[in-house]
């Protein structure tokens, strides 16, 4: 467990029995000091009812740029050390842990995960009070009053142009019942939020995540037992049932960030441009739904942010 520190050191007492535990909280709901750090209200019912939400310019342009030098400066150690004759395989660097990409002529990178693992910058990028209080705003308070979450995921997504790396229709709570047969959704919403930081432009042509908004009540619909074509027509199929809305191209400059449910069905095309496309991707499971272990040293981690 750790408790956060320097500008993260917010450990505050509330009386909590008014507020229902895993309800999404409201800006009202919180410490006056964490207040600037959260959604407000409108925010929040967004992205209930649409299942997403963007915060444009919510990093720090400087802290966003050192994130890209550090990535590029990765990238470039790594993609030498990788094994064309073993796609399959998690490559170890440092305490990350690195999938490549099986289906392009050449090895790539698909994603590395903990990334923080072979760099603390970006663990903290993904733990500062501007994400972590709205994603802890989302999760709710357990059932002791208490505000933390566990943290799951801290991974960098590459697509550099022309390297083929896509990411199929899919919902990321079937990737967390994967990993853990025993996830328990406690908060009856999933139990985990996703959150994407733009480190480049994602733009029209270089992979940006297309997004279907809610409509009608989410629920899982099986994409991950699917052929990249089945997924296709159960998709379209929904969108014209009105189960799920038109697809929406997430378009991002670097500093924005996307936060999705888990249940929010979404993908990502092929790079065909001429810039590279790095987002910093963060996972948080609210406290107990989940029991597995993920790559990278120092995953899964229990954040309390307020007792």
């Amino acid at each position: 467990m750790k408790i956060l520190t320097s500008i993260q050191r917010i450990l505050f007492f509330i009386p909590c029995c008014f507020l229902s535990a895993n309800a999404p909280l409201y800006s009202e709901d919180l410490p006056f000091c964490m207040r600037a750090f959260s959604l407000t209200k409108k925010e929040v019912d967004a992205f209930t009812e649409k299942g997403f939400l963007v915060c444009r310019g919510l990093i720090d342009p400087d802290r966003v740029y050192s994130l890209h030098l550090r990535a590029e400066a990765l990238i470039e150690r790594i993609e030498p050390k990788l094994d064309p004759k073993n796609l399959d395989e998690r490559m170890r660097y440092l305490g990350a842990s690195v999938k490549k990409h099986r289906l392009s002529d050449t090895p790539a990178i698909l994603l590395i995960s903990w990334i923080g693992g072979a760099d603390q910058l970006f663990l903290d990028a993904g733990r500062t009070p501007e994400i972590l209080i709205k994603v802890a705003q989302l999760l709710g308070r357990n059932t002791g009053g208490s505000l933390s979450v566990d943290h799951l995921i801290n991974q960098l997504h590459i697509k550099k142009p022309g390297d083929g790396v896509y990411f199929p229709l899919h919902q990321d709570i079937e990737n967390r019942m994967a990993f853990d047969p025993k996830w328990r959704d406690l908060n009856g919403r999933g139990s985990f939020v996703q959150t994407l930081l733009a480190i480049d432009p994602h733009q029209e042509d270089n992979g940006p995540l297309i997004v279907y908004p809610f409509i009608k009540k989410p629920k899982t619909y099986g994409l991950s037992s699917l052929s990249d074509e089945k997924k296709r027509a159960l998709v379209n199929d929904l969108v014209e049932k009105g189960e799920i809305g038109k697809p929406i191209k997430v378009l991002l400059e670097p500093g924005d960030v996307l936060f999705f449910h888990p249940l929010l069905v979404h993908s990502s095309e092929k790079n065909t441009s001429s810039i590279s496309r790095k987002a910093l991707i963060n996972g948080f499971s609210f406290p107990g739904a989940n029991k597995a272990s993920y790559p990278g040293d120092g995953s899964c981690e229990h954040l309390v942010i307020e007792n």
